[in-house]
Parts: C-alpha cells; sequence; structure tokens
C-alpha cells in the first residue's frame, strides 16, 4: 500500500486531475461585484448569481404564464400593447436625443459644447431623451387604455367613476408588466452569455411608469433642456479650454496639382479633426480666412472637408526650389506597359507618396541602384496604396519609382473625362522648422489651445502637394 500511495503521489495524472477540478470550480466561483454610488460594494460569487438569476427568471416565467393563461386572449392583447409603448418610448427617447444632436450646430460653433463642462449632456441630451421617453410610453398608455375602455364597456355596468378608475389602474399595472418583461429578457440573455453586469437587469425590476407623470416633473425637464440650449446659444460656457483643449491645424501650403505650367497655388489652411466650425476663430483672427466646404483639400493621407483657407499675404516665406517634382523619364508601350517616374523631393526628409492601383497594377521603388520595394503585389485602400517616409538629416531626396500598368487601365481609353480622372501619383512633402510671415502672424492671434501641423515635437507649417496625371 505504501509503495502504492508513493507511485500515486509522484504521478504526472494526478496534478492534472486537480488542475482541471480547480478551473471548473473557479469558472463558477468568479466572484460578481459591483459598488452604489461609490459608497457600498456587493460581492458574490458566480455560482449564487446563476442560481439566484435563474430562480427569478423561472418564477417570472410562471408568473407570467399562468397571467396570460388565465386572462385569455384580452391579457394577451393588453401585454402586446403594453410592449407597443415600451417601443414607443424607446423611439422617441432616441428620436428627441438625436433632435437635440442636429440642433447643437445650428445655435452653437461646435457640435461638442459640453467638452468643458460635461454635466452639460445631462441638460442636452438626458432631458429630451427623458422627455421622448414620457411622450412615447404616454401614446402606448392612451392607446391601451381606450382597449380596454372598449373590453370594459362590453362587461357589466359599473358607475362612471368606478369604471374610469378600474381602467386606468388596469392600464398602468399593464404598463408595469410591460416593464417588468423587458427586465426579464436582459436578465436572461444577459445570465445566459455569463455577463457580469446582469445584477443590473436584476435590481432595475422595472423601469418606472411615467405614463401618468406628474406635470411639474415633465415642466422641470423641460426648463432643464430649455435652460441647457440657452447657456450655448449665448456662449457663456466656451466649448474649449485650456484644460479641454481642441487641436487646431495651421499649415502654408503650396499646391501645384492643378497642372503643368500653371502657377502654384499658395493659401494658409486652418482646419482640425475635432468637430466643429472655426466661426469665432476666424472672426478673432481676422486674416481673410474663409470657411466652408466648398473645396475638400487632399494631403495625399487624409483629406480635409471642412476648413478655413486664407490666401492673402501667402506669397512669401516660401521658394519654387522647394517644389517637389514627378518627372517621367521613360514610357515603354509594349506588351505590357512600363513607366519610369523619378522622384525629387527636394529639401524634405518627410513625404507621403500616393499610388494610383486602379491604374497601376504593381511597381518598384530604388535608391540608385538600391532597390527599396520589390514588384511583388501590393495592397491598397480606397484603391491608393500609400509610402511614407521620415529620414534623418542624411536622408535621400532622390528615388526612382518604376510602374507596371494594368491592361484595361482608363489611360488606355476615352471613357472618363479628364476633369474626373484621378491623378496616376500623388505627393505632399513637409519641412520643419519653417514658419512663413503669415502662419507666424496667424499662430500669434490663435487661443493658446491650438496644435501646429504634424507632430508636436517637430511641427510641420509647410507643406508642398504636387501629383503627376495619368494622361502625362
Amino acid at each position: 500500500m505504501l509503495a502504492f500511495l508513493l507511485q500515486i503521489a509522484t504521478s504526472s495524472h494526478l496534478s492534472k486531475a486537480n488542475a482541471t477540478v480547480d478551473e471548473i470550480q473557479s469558472s463558477h466561483d468568479t466572484a460578481v461585484y459591483y459598488d452604489i454610488l461609490g459608497q457600498y460594494m456587493v460581492i458574490y460569487r458566480q455560482r449564487f448569481a446563476n442560481m439566484l438569476h435563474s430562480s427569478v427568471i423561472l418564477q417570472s416565467l410562471l408568473i407570467w404564464t399562468t397571467s396570460l393563461l388565465m386572462g385569455g386572449s384580452t391579457a394577451a392583447v393588453s401585454l402586446a400593447f403594453s410592449c407597443l409603448s415600451n417601443i414607443l418610448m424607446w423611439i422617441f427617447s432616441i428620436s428627441f436625443s438625436v433632435l437635440a444632436a442636429f440642433i447643437l450646430p445650428l445655435i452653437s460653433s461646435s457640435p461638442l459644447p459640453y467638452l468643458s463642462i460635461p454635466w452639460l449632456v445631462l441638460g442636452l441630451f438626458a432631458a429630451p431623451a427623458f422627455l421622448g421617453a414620457l411622450t412615447g410610453q404616454h401614446l402606448g398608455y392612451l392607446v391601451l387604455k381606450r382597449y380596454l375602455s372598449n373590453v370594459y364597456a362590453k362587461r357589466k355596468q359599473l358607475s362612471p367613476a368606478i369604471q374610469a378608475d378600474l381602467i386606468k389602474l388596469e392600464t398602468e399595472r399593464w404598463l408595469f408588466k410591460a416593464g417588468s418583461l423587458q427586465w426579464l429578457v436582459l436578465l436572461v440573455v444577459g445570465t445566459y452569455y455569463k455577463i457580469g453586469s446582469s445584477y443590473l437587469a436584476l435590481v432595475w425590476l422595472v423601469p418606472p411608469a411615467f405614463a401618468c407623470a406628474k406635470t411639474s416633473i415633465v415642466l422641470s425637464t423641460c426648463i432643464l433642456f430649455a435652460l441647457s440650449l440657452a447657456v450655448v446659444f449665448s456662449g457663456i460656457i466656451p466649448p474649449f479650454t485650456e484644460e479641454t483643449a481642441r487641436a487646431v491645424n495651421v499649415v502654408h501650403v503650396v499646391d501645384t496639382t492643378g497642372g503643368f505650367g500653371e502657377k502654384p497655388n499658395s493659401y494658409i489652411s486652418l482646419f482640425s479633426f475635432t468637430p466643429g466650425k472655426f466661426t469665432k476663430e476666424v472672426e478673432e483672427i481676422k486674416e481673410g480666412f474663409v470657411c466652408g466646404r466648398h473645396k475638400a483639400i487632399d494631403y495625399v493621407t487624409f483629406s480635409v472637408k471642412y476648413g478655413c483657407l486664407t490666401y492673402d499675404g501667402t506669397e512669401e516665406g516660401w521658394d519654387e526650389s522647394n517644389i517637389p517634382t514627378l518627372d517621367v523619364v521613360k514610357d515603354i508601350n509594349g506588351d505590357k506597359r512600363i513607366t519610369q517616374v523619378k522622384i525629387d523631393t527636394k529639401r524634405s526628409i518627410r513625404w507621403f507618396l500616393a499610388i494610383n492601383t486602379e491604374e497601376i497594377e504593381d511597381f518598384t521603388f530604388n535608391v540608385g541602384l538600391e532597390e527599396l520595394v520589390a514588384a511583388d503585389g501590393k495592397r491598397s485602400i480606397d484603391g491608393w496604396h500609400t509610402i511614407q517616409a521620415s529620414g534623418g538629416k542624411n536622408a535621400p531626396t532622390k528615388f526612382e519609382l518604376t510602374l507596371f500598368w494594368l491592361h484595361n487601365s482608363t489611360r488606355l481609353s476615352d471613357k472618363m473625362v479628364q476633369s474626373e480622372q484621378r491623378p496616376l501619383l500623388r505627393i505632399r512633402t513637409d519641412l520643419p522648422g519653417v514658419v512663413t510671415p503669415k502662419v507666424e502672424t496667424v499662430l500669434e492671434k490663435l487661443p493658446p489651445w491650438y496644435s501646429l501641423f504634424g507632430k508636436s515635437t517637430s511641427p510641420h507649417t509647410l507643406s508642398f502637394l504636387s501629383s503627376l496625371p495619368i494622361d502625362f
């Protein structure tokens, strides 16, 4: 017996069996915990949670089944109308909040005026959502009440006062039941998928039945929403402060994408990835900025659909010798068309090149005799393959690009109008440390929470845009 125990004690199978048992027990004994307003902590095990939730689910299903069987068709129809009330409650609640979201950009320079004071969310979105919930549930309440009135009219005659009270109580009772059914469904789903926050459906047994909400509650909610809109419209609370900054990019752009032989187009671009207009900023700067969506600027790696542009005083501070060039060295039309392009980024060591993959099947990218990118098939996003580079002080600036065209390229057909054709190549180069006089003037007048174009540690306030058309 001693030899047997010694053999079993050192066996690896025994440790695996124990580990399996421990894993099974730990999966059932996972702690479920939640806090109440940061004051109380409630903790119980997953096994107890499953038992508790399953017990509540079974009891609720039993009660609901008995109630429907005893009530007959009248109970089934009443349940359907009460569920309709809940559906209308959610539809109107979401609709009112969405409507408030559309109103904000019309009365405020920013669609996010609550960034500096998050408590405004309660008045701007929670209040209309609450009003929408009341409206939707009250409509369902009226439909259900009308149905129950017809049902009671067919029964034995009662005094009008007693009948009205019974109909009102019966309507509220079914709305209450529909609320409990709503949370019962959430509890079943949460328990089935072992969602730890399923206790929320257990704690909130029913949503309050506000079908007959008091006038004071509705009035106070309307006042809260109106005051919040007034605060936003008046501009008393700015949407952005130094604590809640908005990234605003200012860059001097020299654009030569218009065509060969045309004079470079120079302007200052003011844009932000944070939603909102620049109405107040432009009024304070007063440098001839015009804002809108009238012209989308393509920065190769991203596009600016809304921004502000000014052309005043933008001819100083930059040199045409810094404009990148895309020169076609060789264009061979054989069984497969091959084009060689010489790229010169001039002084820039930070550049972005986009290749039109709707026209180009593959390409190679060289620096002298060194091949940086081989022809091995390329992936694309929205029809573009983008190359990004940011080198050191001695980084190369001259490259050779060999393009292999598709057989069904639009270059070989006249199906597409020239103005609608996408360019073959697009390039953007950024010059670090170059601040033109116009950019410097704009930066001095901007609020303290702006940020420069590019990296915060190495901003780029001068960029050049160029392209190579398909029909070069």
